[in-house]
């Protein structure tokens, strides 16, 4: 009974480390797949305007709601994960610091980040977007 309890231990054990991996593998091909699409010209476009917060053109706007979207369900993701134990420390807090970064070096993204959790208040809820809206905040 004992040796059956403890072989199952350590399978649970095994199977949450699978997860955990799986779910870091998951975040990183994210991250690539934004990253490739920073390199085709009209999205980096996008991006040095983003960077320099220039305006947009309503076509260009609606893309930029998505990035943010797309790099907003990301982190809401790796929140979560963490939150369940599914993600180790190290990694949630690179995810987070990511996040300042994006903040930090993209007014545009800042602002249109902003613009976009003003319409989800539970966003507040989540410690991954911290660096969001104490960057808005400050703006104001």
């Amino acid at each position: 009974m004992l040796v059956t309890l403890g072989y199952l231990a350590v399978q649970v054990r095994h199977g949450n480390r699978q997860a955990a991996a799986a779910i870091a593998l998951d975040y990183i091909a994210s991250y690539n797949d934004i990253c490739k699409d920073g390199q085709e010209a009209e999205h980096a476009a996008l991006l040095l305007k983003l960077e320099q917060d220039a305006s947009l053109d309503p076509v260009e706007d609606k893309r930029a709601e998505a990035y943010v979207f797309r790099m907003l369900n990301i982190w809401l993701a790796a929140q979560q994960a963490y939150r369940y134990g599914l993600l180790e420390d190290t990694q949630y807090a690179s995810l987070r610091a990511d996040v300042g970064r994006l903040v930090n070096h993209s007014a545009g993204f800042q602002r249109k980040s902003a613009e976009v959790l003003e319409s989800f208040p539970m966003a507040r809820d989540f410690e991954i977007f911290a660096p969001l809206f104490q960057a808005s905040e400050g703006v104001r």
